[in-house]
């Protein structure tokens, strides 16, 4: 008999405009297995529910259910606007807001015993801080920053699958590794940084390029270098639609910088700032992966002869921007005392 859950589940997913392809792929993730998920498929689609019209393996977009503001037609493959990218982040934030906020709020909880405990004490500088306080707090500032990388991690992963609570997204993390969340994402920063080192131009490039590589990981389970360049074959041929889709991230996150700068007017306590800063980024956060995820999802349905294709891309360039990123810092130290050299010598 087939699992009811199961069937509910993608019910679900289908209104809300996902393929086949990526609820199974979802779910094969999830540990449930192929003819179980087929068998659902079979019994869901049987009872004519009302889903998208199209799939994967059609070269159309799938945005258009009811429930979904994303929208195409068969004659064309269109990404969904920006807007319609925050409309489907909003989506998800609100359907999830508890199981995200709880994942999120973890590390912040531990930081804020922190806070609270200088608060306590009523330490009002650093040079107060001494002794075992230094110790406790070391403690404390440790167990924050592992909490925050897991939970940045379980984040995603709750993003990526509606069906996880908080204690599965954590255990999901730790069932398909941690470490090569991480190295996918070290990856990325040391790549756009390589990208930086060679040029403005080149950074921006590689900006779009791997902008999803983290879900790349997540829903496909691709791996290091190959999340990078399967990101980059999604962009390939609309990189500058992704460009302005991501310049609309970036006017919501420069609306939440300035409401963040306002509020560092009105309240005059570092401290105290420090904390609603960390409350703002807190709701913010969840919404932000919302985003990113929800452009995987449009890059992903709308270029359908990728997804069961092999990564094809060359790392070799790629891998020599990383070590450039990697290097970066002795770069930027060396162009500094060779420039100020230079001006001692000229002056």
């Amino acid at each position: 008999m087939v699992n009811q859950q199961l069937i509910d589940y993608i019910k679900n997913q289908l209104k809300l405009g996902r393929s086949e392809d990526v609820i199974k792929a979802m779910l094969k993730n999830n540990g449930w297995q192929e003819a179980d998920i087929e068998e659902a498929f079979k019994e869901v689609l049987g009872q004519n529910i009302q889903q998208p019209q199209s799939s994967l393996s059609d070269s159309r977009p799938v945005y258009s259910s009811s429930e979904s503001s994303f929208s195409g037609n068969a004659s064309e493959v269109a990404l969904p606007g920006g807007l319609d990218l925050l409309k489907q982040s909003w989506r998800i934030y609100k359907s999830r807001f508890w199981t995200l906020i709880g994942i999120i709020i973890i590390p912040n909880v531990i930081w804020f015993l922190g806070a609270g405990l200088i608060l306590l004490l009523g330490i009002k500088s650093e040079a107060e801080i001494e002794g075992l306080l230094i110790i406790v707090l070391a403690i404390i500032g440790i167990i924050g920053f592992i909490l925050f990388i897991l939970a940045g991690a379980a984040l995603f992963y709750a993003v990526a699958n509606e069906t996880f609570t908080i204690k599965k997204a954590f255990r999901e993390v730790g069932e398909k590794g941690i470490k090569s969340f991480i190295w996918v994402g070290v990856l990325t920063i040391f790549v756009l940084l390589g990208g930086f080192v060679l040029g403005i131009v080149p950074g921006i490039i590689f900006l779009i390029w791997f902008a999803v590589a983290q879900f790349v990981f997540i829903v496909e389970g691709q791996k290091g270098f190959n999340a990078l360049l399967r990101s980059k074959e999604y962009v390939s041929g609309r990189w500058g639609k992704v460009f302005w889709r991501m310049v609309v991230f970036g006017i919501v996150a420069l609306s939440v910088g300035l409401v963040s700068g306002g509020l560092s007017l009105v309240i005059d306590s570092e401290r105290i700032f420090n904390i609603f800063l960390s409350f703002i980024n807190v709701l913010v956060a969840p919404f932000m992966a919302a985003y990113f995820f929800s452009l995987y999802v449009a890059l992903r349905q709308t270029q359908s002869e990728l997804v069961n294709q092999p990564v094809k891309g060359k790392k070799g360039f790629f891998v020599f921007c990383a070590i450039l990123g990697l290097l970066a810092p002795f770069i930027m130290l060396a162009i500094f005392f060779g420039f100020r050299r230079f001006l001692i010598f000229i002056f």
